[in-house]
């Protein structure tokens, strides 16, 4: 995983806003996980992309760092990659895929 990238900052997390710390608490809902989960997954992409890597919109609504996951695919030998989220611990960092 790659979480050196552009942009990639672990503070982050610690500095969330207000509105940031609110979105957190209703994507630990069910009906926010389910908005998270169906809405803004597909909505990432493009931000990613948009952003050069630096941010999905999930990052920037809950103020969460985004590593990258770049993978080769088995059969078409073309990379793929899956933004994900990390959390800071005091150990390091924990990946949530």
């Amino acid at each position: 995983m790659s979480a050196a990238g552009p942009g990639f900052d672990v503070m982050q997390y610690a500095r969330a806003n207000r509105f940031q710390r609110m979105m957190r608490g209703t994507a630990a809902t069910r009906p926010g996980s389910w908005l998270f989960i169906r809405v803004l997954d597909h909505v990432d992409r493009p931000v990613f992309r948009w952003t050069r890597g630096r941010h999905t919109l999930t990052s920037i609504v809950t103020g969460l760092p985004v590593g990258v996951l770049t993978t080769t695919g088995a059969r078409s030998g073309q990379p793929r990659r899956s933004p994900l989220l990390v959390f800071p611990t005091s150990e390091g960092l924990v990946v949530v895929a």
